[in-house]
């Protein structure tokens, strides 16, 4: 995660009990916010806080702490929670020694706010790494995107189009490791040799998509 600037640090901590409330919950939402101990609203990223850019297309950033009782990710009252936040937002999920940082993707969109996928880290330590020199709000925002995917952009890489990649990998994957299934249950000679030809063309086009070094081209 990113060592935050102190100019940004707000830390104004919520009751759960008035959450739940402002969002309407219902008793599914309920249960599965109970893993939840404390919500804290730990930093406002804005133009007033860094004297940097800010427009339209992501004015604000809104950093959530959620201190967990376990580790659980309540991800229908995290979803029902970040509609009722105009605002870009970021999760930052504790347990223990470990944390987890989870975004769902906003973007406008003929000046509507619309959601895309989740987007999360692993479970890991903590550990803080520098932000990376930005010019505004938004490319604050990009930035702590690509640090949740584990996929490096390439040069002059927007955000639509590494997310789009990104996507596009994760679907490669998970049908490349359907065929190696289906090649390890295949008993023909003939038709185990057809999948791995297609496993083969698979990884191919999975190595021109992620690039070398991990996306990095």
């Amino acid at each position: 995660m990113f060592q935050s600037n102190s100019k940004t640090s707000v830390n104004r901590e919520f009751k759960i009990k008035d959450i739940l409330k402002m969002v309407n919950a219902d008793k599914d939402i309920k249960k599965d916010a109970s893993c939840v101990e404390k919500i804290t609203l730990s930093n406002v990223i804005c133009k007033d806080t860094l004297n940097i850019k800010s427009d339209n297309s992501c004015r604000e950033i809104y950093i959530f702490t959620i201190v967990l009782k376990e580790k659980k990710i309540p991800i229908d009252f995290i979803k029902r929670f970040d509609k009722f936040i105009e605002l870009h937002t970021y999760f930052i999920f504790e347990y223990k020694d470990e944390t987890k940082e989870l975004c769902i993707y906003r973007y406008i969109e003929d000046n509507v706010i619309k959601r895309g996928n989740i987007y999360e880290s692993n479970w890991h330590r903590k550990e803080l790494k520098e932000l990376p020199y930005c010019m505004s709000i938004k490319e604050i925002y990009d930035n702590l995107i690509f640090n949740l995917v584990g996929l490096k952009p390439v040069d002059n890489e927007e955000i639509n189009c590494f997310l789009e990649r990104f996507n596009n990998i994760q679907k490669l994957k998970k049908k490349i490791n359907v065929l190696e299934k289906k090649a390890f249950r295949e008993v023909q000679p003939r038709k185990k040799f057809d999948i791995g030809r297609e496993i083969k063309k698979q990884k191919e086009k999975l190595k021109t998509l992620e690039g070398d070094h991990n996306g990095q081209a």
